[in-house]
């Protein structure tokens, strides 16, 4: 069960990690040019337009994923839903800090930081075998694998803050924030349906055509400045 959950993780994963490898030759270089405010424009922007790629895979999998379980599979394993679920979400929250950690590591004042990353890694095995031992469900090695994310971040955010010439207050209202609101947003609409309609396929692509067009609009309206926006539809408007 966990290492299909993974499979469908790392699917988005690479899909994700294909937008990153984009933008991240472009951060490396205008810090490395010292050109620090185009840099920061960078981080801010790529690290929600990161977030938002992912948040329209993870809501409507997140709300249909026994549906789409049984359809991938004859017998779905035991724990497998709730696995997948909490796997999106833990990638969820690692899409908060991916440009920031890239960011952090183009800097090249890395020690500290990887130093602690590590040290959490390690917890996460340790925190997982006394969970185990403890006598909880499987489900438990998830739980800290979610709140070692949660670390990770935290760990981002303050390194970055103290090497990157950006301000604690400017990563938590320019990105953290707009990500929560939006994601928000964009789950209320898919849980709803998924509460109201039958289990199907209708269901099924109504939830996936309302995650989607959430997702973009609340992208759009709180999750964007104007000047970001801007920058959306003209890459849009090149790549038609």
């Amino acid at each position: 069960a966990r290492g299909l959950a993974f499979t469908v993780t790392n699917s988005i994963g690479i899909f994700v990690n294909n937008f990153t490898s984009v933008i991240a030759p472009q951060i490396t270089k205008s810090y490395a040019a010292e050109d620090y405010q185009y840099f920061r424009s960078l981080v801010f922007k790529g690290s929600k337009l990161t977030f938002f790629i992912m948040l329209l895979f993870v809501v409507p999998l997140s709300v249909e994923v026994d549906f789409v379980l049984a359809l991938w599979l004859k017998e779905v394993p035991e724990y497998m839903a709730v696995f997948t679920r909490i796997a999106l979400l833990t990638s969820l929250i690692g899409a908060f800090d991916a440009i920031l950690a890239h960011a952090q590591k183009a800097s090249g004042i890395i020690r500290n930081y990887q130093i602690v990353i590590s040290a959490l890694q390690v917890l996460n095995f340790a925190g997982s075998y006394f969970v185990l031992r403890a006598g909880f469900s499987p489900v438990s090695v998830y739980i800290v694998g979610l709140l070692i994310a949660f670390a990770c971040v935290i760990n981002t955010t303050i390194v970055s803050s103290r090497t990157l010439r950006l301000s604690i207050r400017d990563i938590l209202g320019r990105i953290y924030l707009r990500d929560l609101i939006v994601a928000v947003c964009s789950f209320a609409g898919p849980i709803l349906l998924a509460y109201l309609l039958p289990v199907g396929w209708t269901r099924f692509l109504v939830v996936v055509v309302v995650s989607i067009v959430s997702v973009v609009i609340f992208s759009l309206i709180f999750g964007l400045t104007k000047d970001e926006r801007g920058f959306v539809f003209q890459t849009v408007k090149h790549i038609f």
